[in-house]
């Protein structure tokens, strides 16, 4: 009972919020300025709800506390972005996924490895495809398994 009466003290916080003229107000700014602003948080908020009104409401908190919250946002993930240069390969249909328990610098570590035959691999051909990653890694188990989506998970072959 008192888990739940806690989700519905959050909750019941969650749902308070000023508007966009009172935030206006409160910090001296145009409500045009904190309409932009709004316009550019809804979205961004999106990542953690499909909730319209939920989105919303997290955006005039974030508001609410800050003004210009979503314009430092993006000036603070703008370099961030720039670095991320992410790259997908379209995996084969054939081959098969083994998670691979391994220790590199004697830290005991778990992976996965997807191989694009459909062939068991060596414990060499598994040693040389982890010490791409973790140089001087020794494989100490490999077994066939399905993708979990939680672990670490690697393509092996020639790029």
């Amino acid at each position: 009972m008192k888990k739940y009466l806690e989700l519905i003290s959050i909750f019941e916080e969650m749902k308070s919020h000023k508007s966009p003229e009172q935030i206006a107000r409160k910090h001296k700014v145009s409500l045009g300025f904190i309409m932009k602003q709004l316009k550019m948080g809804v979205p961004i908020e999106h990542e953690h709800t499909q909730d319209n009104e939920l989105a919303t409401i997290i955006a005039l908190q974030h508001l609410d506390e800050i003004p210009d919250y979503y314009s430092k946002l993006k000036k603070i993930e703008a370099p961030i972005k720039k670095k991320i240069d992410e790259q997908y390969t379209r995996i084969q249909k054939t081959g098969n996924t083994y998670t691979i328990l391994l220790s590199w610098r004697s830290i005991p570590k778990s992976i996965q490895m997807f191989f694009p035959n459909m062939k068991r691999p060596t414990i060499e051909e598994v040693t040389f495809e982890i010490n791409k990653i973790y140089p001087g890694a020794k494989v100490l188990s490999y077994k066939p398994s399905t993708l979990d989506p939680t672990k670490p998970y690697l393509i092996s072959g020639e790029k």
